[in-house]
C-alpha cells in the first residue's frame, strides 16, 4: 500500500497539546437540537453541539452517519472551517487518544480501500492511517463514496466521548487527503472533500441549490437563550438572516497562491474603545506580502484570536496592558475589552468583551495572543480569527457569488468548478447590550436570563462607552508576573488554565492545520 505524508506548518504548536487536556473533564454544555427540516435543494440548518473542553476551548461538533444501512454508525465530529478533510479515528487505533472516546471509533471494515495510506504530521503529534471509501450522510445529504481518513494512529489530539474526529470546511485546495487522491471529473471514487461532493450530487434535487456553508456559533453564558450553534447547508437560519441582502461579502485574500486554501480576508483595522473614546489599533502590514494589509483566517477550530506581537502589544497598550513574563495577556475579569475589526470593506464587526478574556474574579487570561516571532503562522495568515470572533458574526462560506440581494444562483445552472468563492458576514453583536451582559455575568456574578443574549441580524459598528455599569476604564495591568496570574488562575480556574499558562496558547483541541502544502510527498 503506498503511503502519502504531509507536514502541517508550525502553526500546530499553537493549535494546542492534548496533552493540556484531561478529556473526563470535557462538559457537554449545550446538546444539539433534532434535526426538523429534511434535506434536498432548499437546504438544511444543522444543530451543533457545544463542548466545553476547558474553560477557553469549546469545541463544535456535528453527528455523522458513516456507512451503509446494514453496517452504519453514527459518529460526533467537530466542525473545522480551518481544514479541509474528513478524518475519524479507527477501532484500529489503540492510541491514548483513541481511547478517551470510550470506544466510539469508527469501523472501516465494509469501507473500500484506496490503497493509499496518509500520515499528517505536525510540531508535536500526527494522524495516520488508510484512506478509504464509504458512504457519509450529513444532515440527510448522503454521498456513497466519500474519501475519509480512518486514523490507526493519532497522538496527542484530545479526543473524547463527545466527539472522535474532525469535519474540515476549509477549501478543497486545502486536502491532504485529495492530495494523495486526486479528485476527477467523472463519478469515479476519488479524493474529493465533502463540499465538492455536496454540491456535485446528481440529481440535482438531492443537492441544495445554493451552494455555501454558514456557521452561528454559541457561547457558554447564553444559557440557551442566544445565538444557536448551527451549521447551515445551502440554507440560513431564519432566526439569523431576515434579510439576505444584509449579509456582506467580499472576495477572499490569496496572498501568494494560485488558488485559495482558507476562508480568508484582508485586515482593514482593529479598533479599541476606552471610556468611549476610540483608539486605532496599528495593524502594520503582512508578515508575508510586506507592502500589503495584513489578511485574517475565519477558523472554528481555534479557540483563541492569534496575532503578531506588535499587533497585540498595541492591542492591550491601548488599555495600558503589557505581556507578562511568561508572555501572554492578563486583563482584569471585571474590565470589558471593548474592541471591533473591520475585514476588506465590510462594516466594522463589534466583539463580545464576554469572549475575549476567560476567568470569573480577579485577573483574566486574554483570549487575543500572540505567536512568537518568526512563527510560520504568518505564512498562511498574519492573524487567526478563532471562536471568540465567530461567535459575534453569522459566516458564510460560499462557492458562488450571490445577486445584490443576497440570493444565489441555483447550482443546477453552475455546476462546476468553486471558482467564486466568497466569504460572508453578518454581524450579530451590539455593543451597548454586550457591555450589559458583561456587567451581569463579570461584575454582578450572574448568569444571564434566557432570551437575554445579543441580538440577530446584525450589530452596529463601533464598541466605545460603557453601560450597566460596567466602567469601560482601563485598569493598568503593566508586566504582570507569571507568579501572580498563576496564584489567581489556580483559585478560579484551576488546572486547566495553568496548564494554558504553561504551555502558552497552545490550545487542547487538536490541530491538523493550518495545512502547509508544502512537505508532501507523493509516494514512499
Amino acid at each position: 500500500m503506498s503511503s502519502c505524508y504531509a507536514k502541517t506548518r508550525s502553526t500546530r504548536a499553537w493549535k494546542g497539546k492534548g496533552r493540556a487536556i484531561d478529556p473526563a473533564n470535557y462538559r457537554l454544555v449545550r446538546r444539539a437540537d433534532p434535526i426538523t427540516s429534511p434535506a434536498g435543494e432548499d437546504g438544511v440548518v444543522l444543530p451543533l453541539t457545544m463542548i466545553q473542553a476547558t474553560s477557553y476551548a469549546t469545541i463544535y461538533t456535528l453527528p455523522i452517519q458513516i456507512g451503509t444501512s446494514s453496517h452504519n454508525q453514527t459518529l460526533s465530529v467537530q466542525v473545522d472551517s480551518g481544514s479541509s478533510d474528513l478524518w475519524v479515528a479507527s477501532k484500529a487505533c489503540g492510541s491514548n487518544a483513541c481511547k478517551q472516546t470510550g470506544g466510539n471509533l469508527y469501523d472501516p471494515t465494509y469501507a473500500t480501500p484506496t490503497g493509499m495510506n496518509f500520515r499528517i504530521t505536525y510540531v508535536e503529534g500526527d494522524a495516520i492511517g488508510p484512506i478509504v471509501w464509504d458512504q457519509v450522510d450529513i444532515g440527510g445529504y448522503t454521498v456513497d463514496t466519500q474519501a475519509i481518513a480512518a486514523a490507526s494512529t493519532v497522538d496527542d489530539e484530545p479526543l473524547s466521548t463527545d466527539f472522535s474526529g474532525v469535519l474540515g470546511i476549509a477549501l478543497p485546495a486545502n486536502s491532504v487527503i485529495a492530495g494523495c487522491v486526486p479528485p476527477t471529473t467523472g463519478n469515479a471514487p476519488d479524493g474529493a472533500v465533502f463540499a465538492s461532493n455536496l454540491f456535485s450530487m446528481t440529481p440535482s434535487s438531492t443537492a441544495p441549490s445554493s451552494r455555501f456553508l454558514s456557521l452561528t456559533l454559541a457561547r457558554p453564558e447564553d444559557n440557551g437563550g442566544g445565538t444557536k450553534s448551527q451549521l447551515g447547508i445551502g440554507k440560513h437560519p431564519p432566526e439569523i438572516v431576515k434579510d439576505p441582502s444584509k449579509v456582506q461579502y467580499d472576495n477572499l485574500a490569496n496572498p501568494s497562491l494560485t488558488v485559495p486554501y482558507f476562508w480568508q480576508a484582508l485586515l482593514s483595522g482593529i479598533s479599541v474603545w476606552v471610556d468611549g473614546v476610540e483608539k486605532v489599533v496599528d495593524i502594520g502590514k503582512s508578515a508575508k506580502s510586506p507592502g500589503s494589509p495584513p489578511t485574517a483566517i475565519v477558523d472554528s477550530g481555534m479557540p483563541v484570536i492569534l496575532t503578531s506581537r506588535d499587533v497585540a502589544n498595541a492591542l492591550y497598550g491601548a488599555l495600558g496592558i503589557g505581556p507578562g513574563n511568561d508572555g501572554q495577556y492578563y486583563i482584569s475579569c471585571t474590565q470589558p475589552l471593548n474592541m471591533s475589526v473591520k475585514l476588506d470593506g465590510r462594516t466594522s464587526i463589534p466583539l463580545h468583551p464576554l469572549d475575549l478574556t476567560v476567568g470569573a474574579a480577579g485577573n483574566c487570561m486574554g483570549m487575543i495572543q500572540a505567536y512568537p516571532a518568526g512563527s510560520s503562522v504568518a505564512d498562511v495568515g498574519d492573524v487567526i480569527l478563532g471562536v471568540p470572533f465567530m461567535r459575534s458574526v453569522y459566516t458564510v462560506m460560499a462557492y458562488d457569488t450571490p445577486d445584490v440581494q443576497g440570493v444565489f444562483p441555483n447550482a443546477s445552472q453552475t455546476r462546476g468548478a468553486f471558482s467564486h468563492p466568497k466569504l460572508g458576514l453578518l454581524g450579530l453583536t451590539e455593543p451597548g447590550k454586550a457591555l450589559d451582559e458583561f456587567h451581569t455575568v463579570r461584575v454582578l456574578n450572574q448568569p444571564l436570563t434566557t432570551g437575554s443574549s445579543q441580538s440577530t441580524g446584525g450589530g452596529s459598528s463601533g464598541g466605545g462607552g460603557s453601560s450597566g455599569g460596567s466602567s469601560g476604564k482601563a485598569e493598568k495591568s503593566e508586566g504582570k508576573k507569571l507568579s501572580v496570574g498563576l496564584e489567581v488562575l489556580i483559585g478560579i480556574v484551576g488546572f486547566f488554565v495553568l496548564c494554558f499558562v504553561l504551555f502558552g496558547v497552545r490550545w487542547a483541541v487538536h490541530r491538523r492545520k493550518i495545512e502547509g502544502r508544502e512537505g508532501r510527498e507523493g509516494s514512499m
